[in-house]
């Protein structure tokens, strides 16, 4: 089980106002998150794999105060590639208000 955070700054400066996805993705192996198809579930109080129970996107969002906008899925995927020390990962979300959010991150993933 990872929180796999793609922001929209370096961490250190995580306190200014920004935007983010949160992902809390559920791998079939400790360690690593395997490439796959990921689907949204968080009908299940059994963690499955390939699966993500939740999903956040925060926009403007400023982590001292925790004000901004955030909106929660309430379905989507997220196919993940792992190539050596990378990750490729492409996502759509449906949102609570009924929105979509696609994207893509390409790139390290960096443990916190």
């Amino acid at each position: 089980n990872y929180d796999v955070h793609l922001v929209s700054v370096p961490k250190e400066e995580m306190s200014d106002n920004i935007n983010y996805i949160l992902i809390d993705i559920n791998s079939d192996k400790d360690g690593l998150i395997s490439s796959g198809t990921y689907t949204f579930d968080n009908q299940n109080d059994e963690i499955n794999s390939f699966t993500f129970n939740s999903a956040s996107v925060l926009i403007d969002y400023n982590t001292d105060d925790h004000s901004g906008q955030v909106y929660f899925a309430v379905a989507g995927n997220v196919d993940v590639k792992k190539k050596k020390n990378s990750y490729s990962m492409t996502y759509s979300f449906t949102l609570e208000n009924g929105k979509k959010v696609n994207g893509t991150f390409e790139g390290p993933l960096e443990m916190w």
